[in-house]
């Protein structure tokens, strides 16, 4: 896959749901105060967002080891967290634009403890309300879908690099980009060194 394929399949799609909740903002400001309000609405983004999870992450863990066939949570981080650029994505921190106090670090709880890999809240949040709507439902709230939104983006970025690595393309980013999120020290091309290329993503 190139980039520019990348953009066409996934990150277009991305950007529509991210636009999605840009919608939702002129009704709800993104505020800590406010990410308990639930909706049909965050209930409906929710489980598009992390339906779009599960498929990037195959995708994503498909070219990093082709063997494996993972088909859950626990399963991909064990792919993606055992790769030397991806397991950075748990310390990754993108902020919303324009706004530096709105922070967030999607992937940090996706650790290993006990021999065994421990899903971030907002995604058991997301399966509660996929598979038991009515006791979950105030689970479809705010700070749970900007989570899971900042963890697809975050996710896209990291697809989109290792696709650009894999091909040696100089520009390592998607465009257009994000209206809602940046992230600092994020490198946008490859350095080319004569036929070879040098790869890094910062941490």
């Amino acid at each position: 896959m190139k980039r520019n394929e990348f953009i066409e399949r996934y990150w277009l799609y991305y950007l529509a749901l991210e636009n999605d909740f840009i919608k939702t903002i002129r009704f709800v400001s993104i505020d800590s105060e406010n990410y308990n309000a639930f909706s049909n609405e965050y209930v409906r983004q929710l489980l598009s967002i992390g339906s779009e999870i599960d498929v990037v992450l195959k995708g994503y863990c498909s070219i990093i080891d082709s063997l494996q066939e993972p088909d859950n949570i626990r399963k991909y981080a064990a792919v993606l967290l055992n790769n030397n650029n991806s397991k950075n994505i748990i310390n990754k921190t993108p902020k919303i634009k324009r706004m530096a106090n709105m922070i967030y670090q999607p992937w940090k709880d996706w650790y290993i403890t006990a021999c065994e890999y421990v899903s971030p809240n907002w995604w058991t949040c997301y399966n509660n309300v996929k598979h038991n709507r009515i006791t979950s439902f105030k689970e479809g709230n705010l700070e749970n879908v900007i989570n899971a939104l900042s963890g697809l983006y975050l996710l896209e970025m990291f697809y989109c690099k290792e696709i650009c690595d894999n091909s040696n393309e100089e520009l390592t980013v998607p465009l257009p980009k994000s209206e809602l999120f940046e992230m600092e020290n994020w490198e946008e091309q490859n350095i080319i060194v004569g036929e070879g290329m040098i790869f890094k993503i910062i941490d």
